[in-house]
């Protein structure tokens, strides 16, 4: 991810603590798909994770692999996954989505968690992609959008949900071309593969506190580069119904809620040596 919001030492810490892990229905999604057409004597060995950040999509589908590599191109973000490990099989490295650490050939999936609108020229990444993947392999490209809250009493639930989006759709309205795609669910992204498959019906729901959910979208680009440019933060700028929600009797700083995000997906796969 060559975006210098993703770098630094506490842009990494907080990347682990708030970003959220993907969901098993995602890991069964990728592999049913790997697993239609990969030829029988090219078993799952070799898996890439490009733009893996500190490892929040590394897990997915690790432990169904040989060998895994999450490659990210921030220092401090590969020595944060290194640091929460948990798998022997995965080894994390510093490297760029133009120069995959594989062999030709050699690779059953590469996937992409929200990152991959940031790979630019994307058509160096594809090229790459295609060399490394063994024929019938797959690239899974895959990202969580918009999300909204459930789970709690409605005038609570909605001056939440309304909350956030106010935050959002300020930090939104600036957004560079690259977020733009991401907004748009990877609708219009193309893969240059023959098999392709799109789909938009995996969910991911996490349990979080108000602290947790703000700390997550501290770490989002925009927030940033919103915070950078006007000096301000956009979740203490809505201070009216920021107060109507800690006023809430239903609210304390312990309050959890549902937070659910629909993960949009695109799988092709290579069908050519």
């Amino acid at each position: 991810m060559e975006n210098s919001h993703f770098k630094g030492e506490n842009a990494a810490k907080n990347y682990s603590s708030f970003r959220p892990s993907y969901p098993e229905s995602l890991s069964k999604s990728i592999l049913e798909f790997l697993d239609e057409k990969l030829p029988k004597d090219l078993p799952r060995k070799l898996e890439l994770d490009v733009g893996c950040g500190s490892g929040q999509s590394v897990g997915c589908v690790a432990p169904f692999f040989e060998k895994v590599i999450g490659i990210d191109v921030s220092e401090d973000q590969i020595l944060k996954g290194r640091e929460n490990n948990v798998f022997k099989n995965v080894e994390y490295v510093v490297g760029t989505f133009k120069e995959l650490p594989a062999e030709d050939n050699s690779v059953s999936l590469v996937i992409c968690g929200t990152t991959i609108h940031w790979f630019n020229p994307i058509e160096e990444f594809y090229a790459e992609v295609k060399r490394v993947l063994v024929p019938g392999g797959c690239l899974a490209i895959f990202a969580y959008s918009k999300s909204f809250i459930t789970g709690l009493p409605k005038p609570l639930n909605h001056h939440l949900n309304l909350f956030f989006t106010n935050v959002f759709n300020k930090i939104a309205y600036e957004a560079p071309k690259e977020i733009k795609i991401l907004f748009d669910n990877y609708h219009n992204l193309e893969m240059p593969f023959e098999d392709v498959t799109k789909d938009n019906s995996v969910m991911m729901t996490k349990e979080l506190t108000f602290d947790k959910f703000a700390g997550f979208y501290k770490t989002k680009t925009l927030y940033k580069a919103y915070k950078d440019k006007y000096h301000s933060d956009t979740l203490e700028e809505n201070r009216t119904l920021l107060e109507e929600i800690q006023n809430d009797k239903h609210f304390s700083n312990d309050t959890t809620f549902e937070v659910t995000w629909p993960i949009s997906t695109i799988y092709g796969r290579k069908c050519k040596g």
